[in-house]
């Protein structure tokens, strides 16, 4: 902040003391032009003089002369030092405003030959001016290095006009001498070159790699005016030289010169204007547009016309004729219609890409497409069509994958695109991909800035808003195709696990029936056979033993025959094939009620239809498993005295809801509500029962106490998705 102020006060200085300069020089300059540069050469005045015998032949007077120059200077100074002015009021508070304000004031004080004439009035005058060019010559320098940030971006930009300050600002202060490079042409024209093309380098560089789009804006706006100011001055000096004698005989046209060589400078501080203060406000695009376009037509249309006056006067060897002239002005007046077409064509390609024709944007999308491409590489196809189309520095697309892309998109909003092409900026407008009436993808820009009067509006020009909204609509079927390809994919992949898990739980299946059935009841029904083979043999000498021997394997063939219906049961519970859904879970109600489970208080209600439906055995044993699994949980640990079941079929699902009035909600570390899955086995089993048909199963502990279950299970009969997990887990009694 310190260096702010103290910067503004040294601009300010050197800023009143140009301008105290200037009106000391205007009337010194008025007087030596009329007293001397009107009828003879001066050295601080460069056009010729017209003489007496010119002046007094046309009714002029030296006074006249000189006052047409005067005036003319005084009013390009004026214009350049109410815009410095201007933006040392509104950008004082910052350093390119000042160096703005700085080569503004210098460049209207110094770029015309009024304050050369200080020069000849002594050693401290021609020392003042020459110190006001250099300090002109470094702010122009540093505002070009810093436009429009302040900031040297890289770095070593900074050492590099450094050394070409280094190189000049010795000569500007002491010319004639050793250390001036104009001494020394081939140096001094190095010198030149070098510096020129260092600024063009350096402007590009930061205009398409360091700089914000808010910062290219600006930038546009001051590239724009030096290039029309630097293309008016080249202009007319060819103009002058291409019949240069011609010129220097006419007063009158060595003065239109210089009015057209000042009016194409007074660009600068008016670019420079809107570069700092109203950048917002306009678009320079279509400025630029019909700059180049007009600029190159009028060229060729000089090119064409005197082409055409020198090869028929060549070929019927006459000149001044008027059929030459008049066959010259037909053929430019036929081919000019065609010849502006053609070249707005190539400006707005040039410009803005593929934009100003979808046709061929769309044509060179559909030929990329046309190749075997990967789903990645068709989306990058995309990002790189549309990239190219509108001349982005970058593109990308997202794409949602699911059931809801709507969801998908409100949660990951900010997610990284699955395609790219450039280089990612900091900020970045996001443009929904529609397919049918659904956002399939989103569509990444960088984000340009507002422009206009209306805050909402972006920097898109009206015939850029709508190309993209054309290429988005075409983007979204893509988009939409490779969406389908990627719910294949995936699809392919859930099938394929599904099916392992399939295969690994009928493994696991398989070994835990050969282990129960080879470890367990292969040895007891041995041990059955040893025993009624021995009962049989003591039958006539001991029968007694026998009849014991008898009632005993009786006992061992009940207990297997129960273990083997356990075993059937665990496979699929016989009450649901004898009463039903409804009825088995009633039946279990019926044991758990007032049981020694654990809770004799207990009081278990069912809320269920009178009949369901016809009912997948999936969704039959999921459901009667869930609920057997809650009960047994109710009646062992929740110390409750109330609990109601509650069977639904809504919408092709059926729902499940177990809750009760126990102490569910008494452990403060357990949160209010949480996703089962990380409670102990039967929730987990719960889950996987669920999960396996494609529902879903939660666990939710109110703040009032009490637990709620809730599952939903759906009634299509289509193969699982997620995992099949059987479990041997039963329901414990």
């Amino acid at each position: 902040m310190l260096f702010i102020r103290t910067a503004r006060w040294v601009v300010a200085f050197i800023s009143a003391l140009c301008a105290a300069l200037y009106a000391y020089a205007v009337p010194l300059f008025f007087r030596e032009m009329r007293d001397r540069c009107a009828v003879s050469e001066c050295r601080f005045f460069y056009n010729p003089p017209p003489g007496m015998e010119w002046l007094d032949a046309h009714g002029l007077t030296p006074t006249a002369y000189a006052s047409a120059y005067t005036w003319l200077y005084v009013l390009f100074s004026l214009l350049f030092f109410a815009a410095g002015a201007v933006l040392f009021a509104y950008k004082r508070g910052d350093a390119v405003g000042l160096l703005g304000t700085l080569t503004l004031i210098i460049c209207g004080a110094t770029f015309i030959p009024v304050m050369d004439v200080l020069k000849e009035a002594g050693p401290v005058w021609r020392l003042a001016v020459q110190m006001i060019g250099a300090l002109g010559m470094v702010g122009f320098m540093l505002f070009c290095g810093t436009f429009p940030n302040g900031k040297f971006s890289p770095p070593w930009t900074g050492w590099l006009l450094g050394a070409i300050m280094a190189l000049r600002i010795p000569g500007m202060l002491a010319p004639g001498t050793w250390a001036d490079l104009q001494q020394f042409t081939p140096l001094f024209h190095a010198w030149f070159v070098g510096w020129i093309c260092s600024l063009i380098v350096l402007v590009v560089y930061r205009y398409r790699l360091k700089l914000s789009p808010t910062e290219r804006l600006q930038t546009k706006w001051a590239v724009y005016g030096f290039v029309i100011a630097l293309g008016g001055l080249a202009g007319w000096s060819a103009v002058y030289l291409l019949n240069q004698q011609a010129w220097v005989e006419s007063p009158y046209l060595m003065y239109v010169l210089e009015i057209g060589v000042q009016m194409s400078m007074c660009v600068i501080p008016v670019t420079l204007l809107v570069a700092l203060l109203r950048y917002r406000l306009w678009n320079i695009d279509p400025l630029v547009n019909r700059t180049v376009v007009y600029g190159l037509l009028t060229l060729c249309i000089i090119a064409l016309y005197g082409g055409t006056v020198g090869y028929l006067s060549l070929l019927f060897q006459t000149s001044g004729s008027w059929f030459v002239s008049f066959a010259a002005t037909g053929l430019v007046a036929v081919l000019f219609h065609p010849l502006r077409v053609r070249l707005q064509r190539a400006v707005d390609r040039w410009m803005y890409g593929e934009r100003g024709d979808p046709v061929a944007t769309l044509a060179d999308l559909g030929e990329r497409l046309a190749k075997p491409l990967k789903p990645e590489e068709a989306l990058f196809a995309v990002a790189r069509s549309v990239r190219e189309a509108l001349r982005l520095s970058y593109t990308g697309i997202s794409v949602g994958v699911g059931t809801s892309n709507a969801g998908f998109f409100q949660e990951n909003g900010n997610g990284r695109p699955v395609a790219e092409d450039g280089e990612v900026p900091e900020d970045v407008r996001r443009v929904p991909l529609v397919h049918r009436g659904e956002q399939v993808g989103e569509l990444h820009l960088p984000a340009l800035p507002r422009t206009g009067a209306d805050p909402d509006r972006d920097g898109l020009a009206e015939a850029d808003r709508r190309f993209l909204e054309l290429l988005s609509r075409h983007a979204g079927a893509i988009v939409h195709g490779v969406q389908a390809t990627y719910a294949v994919q995936q699809l392919a992949a859930d099938l394929q696990e599904s099916r392992e898990r399939l295969v690994l739980a009928r493994e696991d299946e398989r070994r835990r029936l050969r282990h129960n059935l080879h470890d367990d009841l292969a040895p007891r029904l041995a041990a059955l056979l040893y025993t009624s083979a021995a009962a049989e043999m003591r039958v006539d000498t001991e029968p007694n033993d026998a009849k014991s021997m008898i009632a005993e394997l009786r006992g061992h063939i009940r207990r297997t025959i129960a273990d083997i219906r356990t075993l059937v049961y665990d496979l699929r519970p016989p009450a649901l094939d004898e009463l039903g859904l409804i009825g088995a879970i009633r039946e279990r109600i019926a044991d758990l009620s007032g049981s020694a489970v654990g809770a004799p208080q207990l009081r278990i209600e069912l809320d269920a239809p009178e009949a369901l439906p016809p009912l997948p055995a999936a969704v039959e044993v999921a459901a009667y498993r869930i609920a057997t699994e809650a009960l047994v949980n109710v009646a062992k640990h929740a110390s409750a005295t109330r609990c109601a079941v509650t069977l639904r079929t809504v919408d092709g699902k059926m729902e499940l809801t177990i809750s009760d009035n126990g102490v569910g909600a008494a452990s403060a570390e357990r949160p209010p509500q949480l996703r089962i899955g990380g409670g102990g086995l039967g929730q987990v089993t719960m889950r996987e029962r669920a999960a396996e048909l494609g529902g879903d199963c939660r666990i939710e502990r109110p703040a009032q106490g009490g637990t709620i279950v809730s599952a939903w299970l759906p009634l299509k009969e289509e193969e699982p998705a997620i995992q099949v997990k059987p479990t041997n887990e039963g329901v414990a009694s």
